[in-house]
This record gives structure tokens, C-alpha cells and sequence, in this order.
């Protein structure tokens, strides 16, 4: 399922593999310091079990808070990073 929220383009995966995971897949699309596109993607989850005792809406509304802040994090290119520009 694919969905806009606050600005974050995430996609929900519900897996069952031994448990159910509940996760975005957040995307960010910025420009580096030189000028460059960077595309970055990071998935956050967590898992359902007996000592998670949160519900999949309270995982789903952390995890969207989680990516929303990584989503407004600088981030540098690979030429930047390794400082070859």
C-alpha cells in the first residue's frame, strides 16, 4: 500500500514470517552540497510478539514519526562523502 504521509512517500509491508512485521519504506529525494540528486531509502519496523505489548497503529504512527525525522536529515553524496569533491 502506498501513501503520502506528512510529506513522506512510504509504502506499508504487513509480512508474517514467524510473527508480523509492521514497517515503512520511507524515500527521500534531495540535493547534495555540490548539487548533486540524492536518493536515499530506509526502512523502519518492528516486529509484533508477547513482549511488544503495542498495538499496529501505535507501531505505524512511531514509525512514521521516525521517518518523518530521518527524512529531514542532510544528506551527502557518495563524492562528498568520501571527499573527493
Amino acid at each position: 500500500m502506498r501513501f503520502n504521509f506528512y510529506g513522506i512517500t512510504a509504502y506499508i509491508n504487513l509480512k508474517c514470517k514467524c510473527g508480523k512485521f509492521y514497517g515503512i519504506t520511507a524515500y527521500k529525494n534531495l540535493k547534495c552540497k555540490c548539487g548533486k540528486r540524492v536518493k536515499r531509502q530506509k526502512r523502519f519496523e518492528q516486529s509484533i510478539n508477547p513482549w511488544n505489548i503495542k498495538t499496529p497503529t501505535q507501531i505505524y504512527e512511531e514509525e512514521a514519526k521516525n521517518a518523518e525525522q530521518w527524512k529531514t536529515e542532510f544528506e551527502l553524496c557518495r563524492q562528498c562523502q568520501e571527499g573527493l569533491k
